[in-house]
């Protein structure tokens, strides 16, 4: 089973051997603030930006084989550290889901970033 860890403003993902298949993780904002999300997939970085309500910022699929996948969230032209909560994993169906939240702390609804990673149970 996967597994979410979450220190300040950065969120830890371990994924075991065989989790899923076709995993892919989904960024969406719903903040007027600008939104940055720094992703390191087995070492391999990105950086995912934007603003906007229900706005999806990025899909990226995740290799298969990953192990672990680290995020960092802040807001604003300054970068200052988003607060996170997470949930998950889930199995829904044949589908695996984790999901990390992020808030600024202008409305406490925690969605201002929406990481979501989801897969195929694999059979």
């Amino acid at each position: 089973m996967a597994t979410i860890s979450v220190n300040k403003n950065v969120a830890t993902i371990d994924f075991p051997k065989g989790w899923a298949t076709n995993v892919a993780l989904e960024v969406k904002s719903n903040s007027s603030f600008d939104q940055h999300v720094e992703i390191d997939i087995d070492g391999s970085k990105k950086t995912v930006k934007g603003t906007g309500e229900q706005a999806s910022l990025e899909t990226i699929s995740v290799p298969e084989g990953t192990s672990k996948l680290v995020a960092t969230f802040t807001y604003g032209s300054d970068k200052k550290p988003s607060e996170l909560q997470h949930g998950g994993p889930w199995d829904i169906g044949v589908m695996q889901l984790l999901m990390v939240l992020a808030e600024n702390g202008d409305d406490k609804d925690f969605n201002d970033t929406v990481l979501q990673v989801r897969g195929v149970v694999k059979k």
